[in-house]
């Protein structure tokens, strides 16, 4: 089967984090089928490693915390988002 194709970001998506019963304010960075990178807009106290997204309030997905640096993190999801889904949500998609 091959593989997904590499979606770049064309603009920052907002989004909304669980981590931890803690409800989270966050912007989405290089939005892929398999992960994003992520930047809270919001206090984010928890350190966790499972993170529930809901991606510009319609796309819900599952994910750990794989990484932080800073206040950056990067998000690896349970599973994958339709390439289809990214490029929309990147903005590619009109």
């Amino acid at each position: 089967m091959a593989s997904a194709p590499q979606c770049q970001q064309h603009r920052t998506i907002d989004a909304q984090g669980e981590c931890a019963g803690e409800i989270i304010s966050l912007e989405l960075d290089a939005l892929t089928p398999d992960g994003c990178e992520v930047v809270p807009t919001s206090p984010w106290h928890g350190d966790c490693d499972f993170l529930r997204l809901l991606l510009d309030g319609r796309v819900t997905i599952n994910g750990q915390v794989a990484w932080r640096s800073g206040n950056r993190a990067g998000v690896r999801f349970f599973g994958q988002i339709h390439p289809v889904v990214v490029n929309e949500l990147n903005g590619k998609a009109r």
